[in-house]
């Protein structure tokens, strides 16, 4: 009876070892899978959105929204967001300037500003908070601007601003 339990146990053993070593063999292609989604996830990185700054477009004329990647492109007036308060906002992604439609806005917001615009290709989405209240009608704001395109790619940049008249 000993020898029986003991010759079982050794099969149970021996069993076992080859059950690892078969589980470290299958490890290695699960490994393959994740390198091959890293790749497949840089691939899907090289066509994301990415914003780019413009200048301020002709076409708006009044109160308007206008913001930056930060105080110092703001004084250059190198531009990533643009709306006119009324019709249509402009952001540039991948190096295309999107004119865009309202979806929400509250320009008149006193300590935080919340826009959402559309077009066909992209949803953006600008959240700021009240910095500094400006001269004459005017306000300076600090957040985030976020795109969104049809294909769920999402960007999110830190923005500084003025929404004003």
């Amino acid at each position: 009876m000993r020898s029986i339990v003991v010759a079982l146990s050794s099969c149970l053993l021996l069993f076992s070892a080859c059950t690892q070593k078969e589980s470290t063999h299958l490890e290695t292609p699960q490994a393959k899978k994740e390198k091959d989604t890293t790749a497949q996830t840089i691939e899907k990185d090289s066509t994301a959105l990415k914003f780019s700054a413009f200048a301020y477009p002709q076409d708006i004329e009044g109160c308007s929204c206008y913001f930056s990647s930060s105080r110092e492109e703001f004084v250059k007036q190198n531009y990533l967001y643009v709306d006119d308060y009324q019709r249509k906002a402009y952001v540039k992604l991948k190096d295309q300037l999107h004119i865009l439609s309202f979806k929400h806005l509250n320009p008149e917001a006193t300590t935080m500003l919340h826009i959402e615009a559309q077009n066909k290709q992209v949803n953006v989405v600008l959240q700021a908070e009240l910095v500094e209240k400006g001269e004459i009608e005017t306000a300076l704001y600090q957040g985030t601007l976020t795109a969104t395109d049809r294909k769920g790619n999402t960007t999110t940049q830190e923005v500084y601003g003025e929404c004003g008249c």
